[in-house]
């Protein structure tokens, strides 16, 4: 008596295997990665700028509690700001986030590269006009 035979199964190879899991990985990376647009992401970066206190502000009483909210804002906010919505600003962002965090952490700062308060600023004023404009000609 003549059994049926069951249907062939199918056999992947190693490599078809690594082909189909890379597929599947860029796929998944491609998507997770994805950057919001100039308008998503201003919103986020105008609140960020907003919890910065003035310099008069900071040189005019005690600065520690000014810089204590803003450093936690900073800390709270700067993963809303990842990623960009241009990788052109990806360093800029990252270097603000970085000198804001110094700056309200040290309270004033006192690095080779930033000299107290005055300092600071300044250098947060030159990334943050970098960011708007790279921001300007993507909307």
């Amino acid at each position: 008596m003549d059994r049926p035979r069951s249907a062939p199964t199918r056999r992947f190879g190693p490599t078809r295997l690594i082909v189909m899991a890379t597929i599947m990985l860029v796929t998944t990376t491609a998507c997770g990665n994805a950057r919001p647009t100039a308008d998503e992401w201003v919103p986020l970066w105008t609140e960020m700028l907003s919890a910065i206190p003035s310099l008069e502000r900071l040189t005019a009483a005690d600065p520690k509690p000014s810089c204590d909210e803003a450093l936690a804002a900073v800390r709270d906010g700067q993963s809303s700001l990842k990623p960009t919505p241009d990788r052109a600003i990806d360093d800029a962002v990252n270097r603000w986030v970085s000198v804001a965090e110094s700056t309200f952490f040290q309270c004033p700062p006192e690095t080779e590269d930033l000299a107290g308060f005055e300092g600071a600023y300044e250098e947060l004023t030159r990334l943050e006009a970098e960011i708007n404009t790279v921001l300007d000609l993507d909307r």
